[in-house]
């Protein structure tokens, strides 16, 4: 049997990751946001990929799937993800909400470019680094590598739940662990990632560009408008379009062809509990990060 890479190995590599991401990672970017942006997507992320594949002697084309898919199906990503935007506001809008009724909230806002030239770069950086970056380590090595020990479902749920997490946001994680799924469904279903890049860019570009937006909003007037009875009304008043898109959402998942027979089940590679220490770490470090943000 080939090389695989083994699941403690991959989970020690995930907590040794999101340190790094969560220190030198938010260094760098307070230093300068577009340049350490840059360094963390290249050197933390897709570096450690990289580093993960090859540190198990494993194949870079057994995890990283980059197979032609149709334009059809790129076509229904990006229509997914343009449906998916009211879900994914009313979820992380239930965060922000719980923040507000315990008076916790805070607001991460990313450094606004000074000209259009600066918009440009910081768009592209956000939608396009990302998305190539971020897809490899989650729906590439990840995945893929939980998919040996896990059926697709659980390797899927599992994943989104790491890539959510390593976000260390609390006001940005339900709407990323919903993404992720999605991006799973899709990238097993195609056997490729290119999908889920393709999806992953469209998000983060719609996102920059209704923050962008949100930029021009006066600050202090937007304050005294966003309370806990005005998010509770807002996810109400979007509960309708979501239910709708979600509908079109599955329905479009659906008809994308399965080329992996993902509800297949195959025999699996044994694992201990133990293996999952490095991940109840990351858990514990994410708790007290959080309380340290937002709850102290």
């Amino acid at each position: 049997m080939e090389n695989r890479i083994k699941l403690l190995t991959l989970n020690i590599f995930y907590l040794l990751g999101a340190i790094l991401f969560l220190t030198l990672g938010n260094f760098l970017q307070s230093w300068h946001f577009e340049i350490g942006l840059i360094i963390t997507e290249y050197v933390l992320v897709l570096g450690f990929s990289i580093l993960i594949i090859k540190f198990n002697r494993a194949k870079i084309s057994d995890y990283i799937h980059l197979k032609e898919v149709s334009k059809l199906t790129l076509l229904k990503t990006i229509l997914i993800v343009a449906l998916s935007l009211p879900i994914v506001m009313i979820l992380n809008l239930i965060s922000i909400y719980v923040l507000e009724l315990m008076g916790k909230s805070m607001y991460f806002d990313i450094p606004m470019p000074s000209g259009f030239l600066h918009v440009i770069f910081q768009f592209l950086i956000i939608s396009i680094s990302a998305g190539i970056c971020e897809e490899i380590f989650f729906r590439g090595v990840i995945l893929n590598a939980y998919s040996d020990y896990f059926s697709y479902k659980k390797a899927i749920v599992i994943s989104a739940v790491l890539f959510g997490v390593f976000h260390f946001n609390i006001e940005n994680i339900l709407g990323p662990i919903y993404l992720g799924i999605v991006f799973g469904i899709i990238a097993i279903k195609t056997k490729s990632i290119i999908p889920a890049i393709i999806g992953h860019m469209t998000n983060n570009g719609i996102a920059y560009v209704l923050s962008y937006m949100g930029s021009f909003i006066d600050t202090k007037e937007a304050e005294t408008v966003i309370n806990a009875k005005f998010l509770l009304d807002t996810i109400v008043s979007l509960s309708v379009g979501a239910v709708f898109s979600l509908g079109v959402i599955l329905y479009l998942l659906k008809s994308i062809p399965d080329e992996s027979n993902m509800h297949i089940e195959t025999k699996k590679m044994p694992y201990k509990k133990i293996y999952f220490t490095p991940i109840f770490i990351v858990l514990a470090i994410y708790i007290g990060y959080t309380y340290y943000v937002f709850l102290r």
